[in-house]
């Protein structure tokens, strides 16, 4: 099966925006991840639940609608991923190197996870449609 590339390239385009949008309207809370406190622990957090949820729904919706190439959530991650890292790194201060490399880890981690998990979500979705169609398709069968 030849794979869609228009598909492919919306999808792509749309995890790159995602991920630029993520740094434009949540870089006000980059100053907050460098605070030694539970503030900082949880800002760091729910970055990760950020690119978890954004992975998580981008993979669920692409695998519901796709017969083939299941991995390509995984593909994904890089473009969420990349656009923050490379404006972190160049627009916000880090103190350390360890700071910004546990929240590259995080955000890199929240990412993969939500790919993993929106692939068995949408796996499910596609098999839960796939029998409302037949079971349709049988009725429809059944009334002619």
């Amino acid at each position: 099966m030849n794979p869609n590339y228009p598909r492919i390239v919306a999808y792509v385009t749309a995890s790159f925006t995602l991920g630029m949008m993520v740094y434009i309207f949540t870089n006000l809370f980059y100053p907050f991840l460098l605070r030694p406190d539970w503030i900082g622990t949880l800002v760091l957090v729910v970055y990760g639940l950020i690119y978890f949820s954004l992975s998580l729904s981008i993979a669920r919706r692409y695998i519901r609608k796709t017969n083939s190439n299941f991995s390509f959530p995984y593909i994904l991650i890089p473009f969420f991923v990349v656009p923050t890292a490379v404006f972190a790194h160049f627009h916000e201060k880090f103190s350390m190197p360890s700071e910004s490399i546990t929240f590259y880890l995080t955000i890199t981690v929240g990412a993969t996870l939500g790919a993993y998990y929106g692939i068995k979500a949408g796996l499910k979705q596609r098999d839960k449609l796939i029998e409302q169609i037949r079971e349709r398709r049988e009725a429809a069968e059944k009334t002619f």
